[in-house]
């Protein structure tokens, strides 16, 4: 079946969220057609009949549509690939959740993109193993006044 099956860790599911992002070309390489990418990446469907509540914008070609625009890839147990040509931003959730995890990219990621966050490409674990790195000292010195 080829709507199932399918396993890949959250770089991989990035890249190919890239690949969506830029219109189907990789590293300069057209690899999937723009034009058939437009098609299928725009409401095809209606959902408005569907229970949840992020489901009811649409659906492509084995593409949900947003209700802040554009569109997402859905695997089971919430794992979401979210285009947003708008901020030129891939937003990828890889979770065995039974909350609605798109809800941390329309509460919080898009609303600040909206209100210029600045955004970049590190992960949770880039910014642990940064705060680790870069905090030696600081967890030293409250480790010292604690003794006090």
């Amino acid at each position: 079946m080829g709507a199932t099956g399918l396993e890949l860790g959250a770089i991989d599911l990035a890249k190919f969220g890239h690949l969506l992002l830029n219109n189907g070309t990789w590293k300069e390489k057209q690899i999937v057609s723009k034009t058939y990418l437009d098609e299928a990446t725009s409401f095809q469907i209606s959902t408005s009949h569907v229970d949840n509540p992020k489901d009811k914008y649409g659906y492509g070609y084995q593409f949900w549509m947003n209700d802040f625009g554009d569109y997402r890839c859905a695997g089971l147990f919430k794992q979401y690939i979210v285009i947003n040509k708008e901020f030129n931003v891939v937003f990828v959730t890889q979770a065995y959740e039974e909350r609605e995890l798109l809800n941390l990219f329309t509460s919080y990621v898009y609303p600040g993109l909206n209100s210029g966050w600045v955004f970049d490409n590190f992960t949770l674990r880039n910014y642990i193993h940064r705060f680790t790195e870069n905090s030696t000292d600081l967890i030293k010195t409250e480790k010292e006044t604690r003794k006090i």
